[in-house]
């Protein structure tokens, strides 16, 4: 049998950028065959180097043995990126307010 990892970026969701789908031509989460681990990452057979292989640093990638637990991984930091969000959302909502009571005062001091 052959070991399989599945590998996700560190950071598969940022507020600048939200993948629409998990699976398509931009996969958030891959599947490879391990050659071997590394002190830096590990070595991963891929489709255009099926013997050397090639490096995904682990200060880059997430690295899980189940599927199950890079899609719980997935989860958790689009939901940090939504709270992100969220306080960026109240932010401006609160600033046009003020900016809102501040124009009807100008308006009412003409």
């Amino acid at each position: 049998m052959k070991n399989k990892i599945f590998v996700t970026s560190k950071h598969p969701c940022t507020p600048n950028y939200i993948p629409s789908e998990l699976k398509g031509c931009l996969s958030v989460i891959d599947e490879y065959e391990v050659i071997k681990r590394t002190q830096k990452g590990y070595r991963l057979r891929v489709s255009y180097s099926q013997e050397k292989g090639s490096m995904f640093l682990d200060e880059h990638y997430a690295f899980f043995k189940t599927y199950e637990s890079a899609l719980i991984f997935v989860a958790s930091e689009a939901n940090k990126v939504a709270l992100k969000l969220e306080k960026t959302k109240q932010k401006a909502v609160k600033l046009m307010i003020l900016a809102n009571d501040e124009l009807r005062k100008v308006k009412g001091g003409l």
